[in-house]
């Protein structure tokens, strides 16, 4: 954190803005509350708070502290490229590309403004506008200052929905490039269903995953490191695991997990969420019955599903 911000920012808003880029999201907040109980007018605090909230997504409350920090201040640009984010994070292209025009006025030539325009138009499926300005973007400006994945992450995203494949597939090229190992953009080839991964392709993946899970494991005290591997399609997996393997499914017809009653003598059990805790009709069908329950209507991506699910396991299985 700056030493210039540390002057302008009053002692505890800067010392919230530090745990919050130490990630130490809980001690932020309850900080930024605790100010803003005293300084309930500072937008700079209702801006912080908020941008907790959309990592949270607790996006209603992140929602109502940032319009409420516009209406005290609207040439507050960071809180109105927050609500743009937050926007389109709740799939609200049209609102959101509102936001972005009254920023866009101010500075025309923004990357960040450009990108999340194009990203905002896509999602509103005015894929060959978001691709003219996609291009544009490529053209004004150098290949440093794209030296981002995630520009190229979005821009495949948009070439795949616009049925342009190849160009697709360079573009996530163009996103590993930028970042080496992106998890996204390996899924995004993935889901082309016509890229054909090399095993080179395959071994940078598992090395970037071993890093993070190695790094994971020495900041929280595990000494167990998981083990990985890949497969071409759900029922391959299965067929490899031994024991008994648990859905965890979003439709209600299944039974709670809290029902859930490990059978006498249990030596293992594989938990299965599925893709953003989705599944196929095919996938559905792989599955027991009995071994199918219901995760209210959570929807788990692969950061949040082992916060979510390991506490409930605890209740089950005592000594996990």
């Amino acid at each position: 954190m700056s030493s210039d911000l540390k002057k302008i920012l009053p002692e505890k808003l800067y010392e919230a803005s530090v745990l919050l880029a130490a990630n130490k999201q809980h001690k932020a907040e309850k900080l930024l509350r605790e100010y803003l109980f005293d300084n309930p007018l500072d937008v700079n605090a209702m801006k912080l708070l908020a941008d907790i909230g959309i990592r949270q997504r607790a996006y209603f409350d992140a929602g109502n502290l940032l319009t409420r920090a516009l209406d005290i201040e609207p040439d507050y640009d960071e809180a109105r490229l927050s609500y743009a984010n937050l926007l389109h994070a709740r799939q609200l292209p049209f609102e959101s590309l509102k936001q972005i025009e009254i920023l866009l006025e101010k500075e025309p030539n923004n990357i960040h403004y450009l990108n999340l325009k194009a990203v905002n138009l896509a999602q509103a499926n005015k894929h060959n506008e978001a691709l003219l300005l996609f291009k544009d973007i490529k053209k004004r400006f150098s290949s440093n200052t794209l030296n981002n994945g995630q520009f190229y992450l979005q821009y495949g995203h948009t070439l795949r929905a616009n049925g342009q494949i190849d160009e697709a597939i360079n573009a996530y090229l163009d996103a590993i490039k930028c970042k080496e190992g992106y998890g996204e953009a390996y899924w995004g080839l993935a889901n082309l269903k016509t890229y054909n991964f090399s095993e080179k392709d395959f071994n940078k993946l598992t090395e970037k995953v071993t890093e993070t899970l190695i790094l994971a494991c020495s900041q929280s005290g595990n000494n167990f490191i998981p083990e990985l591997k890949f497969f071409n399609n759900l029922k391959e997996a299965i067929d490899a695991k031994d024991g008994r393997i648990v859905m965890l499914d979003t439709l209600p017809d299944a039974a709670p997990l809290n029902a859930y009653n490990p059978l006498q003598n249990e030596r293992s059990v594989s938990i299965v969420t599925g893709c953003e805790s989705g599944y196929s009709h095919a996938e559905r069908k792989l599955f027991k019955k009995d071994d199918v329950y219901y995760l209210r209507t959570n929807t788990l991506r692969a950061e949040t599903a082992p916060v979510t699910i390991l506490p409930m396991l605890k209740l089950i299985y005592k000594d996990i």
